[in-house]
């Protein structure tokens, strides 16, 4: 019954991408849509098989078993269901926005997956492989959206762009399990849209909605990613509005927001980002040193001499890791990194006399850059900085799609907006 109910609901989907007029509206064949939400289905499989029988302690199998017991609460008690959400176990008041523990901001990011898998597990009778199907659906959508935000730049080198949405390897395989990774490109891919329809086409209470709906969402879910997205969209519109300025606009608000960073806590003590993030790192720290893929760093003190002196550190796990010799396990992933660097060198090198970044690829790139360094200072474990990484690896990765194509014509997409 599980196998039948999972073919029947792969069908409906992509009968349902065929059909909808939000594919239709990202100019793609209907064929290749199809081939590429297959790819991630089959991804999706892959992933449960390997959390069901290599992985049993995986984020995706956690969350489908609570999501069970969940499922219980709203079928059996639905008043219980709705107000725990809501319910501060540890009386601490609300505090600790950017806690990693023990907080109830923390509890909130899994008990909104989970209360969501809840209620698909109406309709797939709880079966994992089928609740990672509705998952990929919702992935695959926010890819959709990012790809209809950035291709309005790209006259040339589509199957670039193509690729690096849909199938960047690590992407792919780290966001077809049930894991916050996916719901980022979730996320990011209605904010970026929503947000170069605002700039591009106009405000309309629909696309201020959607922004802020998934701002909010992506908030709740990582607040760390979604305060280093401020920045990143301020650094869009400035660039928007001062194409000739841009490469004084990026430095001045990298600079504004290490000033911040470190200056906060002047002006309100409980954000103190540098202890935030030392404790993240601690936290990290405690959780790894069982794990065979732990990376010894120095302990981060939370000031700006200690940041300095880790950076060297914090960049290398970020940026080079793995690095050659590897694994079996880490070659693809090695492999894949080198080949965004090259990527990177051979566009800066063919594009060192011409080209015209926009501020899309701009803001996306700064968010990628930060986003990457602070997973080099805080995860010392290189399995989770391969997870966490990825999504922010096939940023890059798209901003050098961006960056190889760029001087070419796209006036004529953006001054409707479209698509």
């Amino acid at each position: 019954m599980a196998t039948v109910l999972f073919f029947l609901y792969a069908i409906l989907f992509l009968w349902l991408i065929t059909r909808l007029s939000f594919f239709k509206k990202i100019g793609l064949p209907v064929l290749l849509l199809i081939s590429l939400f297959s790819i991630r289905i089959l991804a999706g499989v892959f992933s449960c098989y390997l959390s069901l029988h290599y992985f049993p302690v995986s984020d995706s199998l956690t969350f489908h078993n609570i999501s069970l017991n969940e499922n219980y609460l709203l079928l059996n008690q639905p008043k219980y269901f709705f107000y725990n959400l809501f319910t501060d176990v540890y009386h601490n008041h609300f505090s600790g926005l950017f806690s990693t523990t023990h907080s109830f901001w923390n509890n909130l990011r899994m008990n909104l997956i989970v209360k969501s898998l809840a209620v698909i597990d109406i309709f797939t009778l709880g079966n994992f492989y089928t609740n990672t199907l509705f998952y990929n659906y919702a992935v695959f959508s926010g890819a959709i959206l990012l790809y209809r935000a950035t291709i309005p730049f790209i006259q040339k080198g589509k199957w670039l762009l193509i690729f690096g949405i849909f199938l960047f390897p690590s992407a792919l395989f780290f966001t077809s399990g049930i894991q916050k990774e996916g719901l980022i490109i979730l996320c990011t891919g209605f904010i970026f849209y929503n947000f170069y329809r605002l700039l591009h086409a106009g405000f309309t209470f629909k696309r201020v909605i959607g922004f802020l709906s998934f701002f909010t969402l992506l908030f709740l879910l990582r607040n760390f990613t979604a305060t280093i997205l401020a920045p990143s969209l301020l650094i869009w519109v400035l660039c928007h509005y001062f194409p000739k300025k841009k490469w004084i606009i990026l430095p001045s608000v990298f600079v504004l927001c290490i000033l911040l960073f470190f200056g906060a806590k002047r002006i309100n003590p409980s954000a103190d980002f540098p202890k935030i993030v030392s404790e993240r790192y601690i936290a990290f720290d405690t959780i790894s040193r069982v794990s065979n893929t732990y990376l010894p760093m120095k302990m981060l003190e939370p000031d700006f001499e200690g940041f300095v002196r880790n950076a060297p550190v914090a960049l290398q796990h970020a940026i080079f890791l793995p690095s050659l010799p590897v694994s079996l396990k880490t070659l693809p992933f090695t492999l894949e990194l080198y080949a965004v660097w090259i990527f990177l060198l051979f566009t800066i090198w063919k594009k060192r006399k011409s080209g015209n970044l926009p501020a899309l690829f701009i803001a996306l790139g700064f968010f990628s850059f930060i986003n990457i360094v602070m997973i080099g200072f805080t995860i010392p474990n290189l399995g989770a900085i391969l997870r966490y990484r990825s999504i922010y690896l096939q940023f890059v990765f798209i901003c050098i799609v961006g960056y190889y194509n760029s001087g070419t014509n796209y006036g004529n997409s953006l001054k409707t907006g479209k698509p």
